[in-house]
């Protein structure tokens, strides 16, 4: 591209002689465009330039650098008992690179009573115990009579106490 060149020519071994040696001239770069590249923000870009179709010349070409990543804070969220939550955390604007975000797993319910004690909701197994104020007389007197006195004996004493209970 920037060197003359020869014909074919004849040069003699014995002397400095030469027969058709003509020099050709040089033609120069023939350049086409080659568009640009952003830079990342972990690698360079470069400008538009131009590039020669026959050789490695190029013009124009200037390195772009990294623009690292440019990053924005991220609040964190809490887990819920069904939902993992995550850490605060700082994600870039410019890509998918994120910085510091771990995940919070969810807790699980702390069921008590039927309601959970983190976010109330029932609890779908939760067996209400039984509200009869009688069953609780009837299991007294089952357990202070004991295998002492005869069954006719306790049934009447607790027949006595519910009709009490009923008045």
């Amino acid at each position: 591209c920037t060197e003359d060149g020869y014909t074919a020519y004849k040069d003699c071994k014995n002397c400095d002689h030469i027969e058709g040696k003509e020099v050709v001239p040089a033609n120069g770069h023939d350049l086409e465009d080659v568009a640009g590249q952003a830079a990342t923000c972990t690698e360079d870009g470069y400008t538009a330039y131009k590039d020669c179709k026959n050789c490695d010349h190029i013009e124009g070409k200037e390195v772009v650098p990294a623009n690292g990543h440019d990053l924005e804070d991220v609040a964190g969220q809490a887990a819920t008992c069904t939902e993992d939550g995550y850490t605060a955390y700082k994600d870039c604007k410019n890509c998918d690179h994120i910085e510091g975000k771990e995940v919070v797993p969810a807790s699980g319910h702390s069921y008590e009573n039927g309601v959970c004690g983190n976010c109330g909701e029932a609890d779908p197994d939760y067996v209400k115990p039984n509200d009869n104020p009688l069953s609780g007389l009837m299991s007294s007197c089952q357990a202070s009579m004991g295998t002492v006195v005869a069954p006719i004996i306790l049934a009447a004493a607790c027949v006595a106490l519910f009709k009490k209970k009923e008045d």
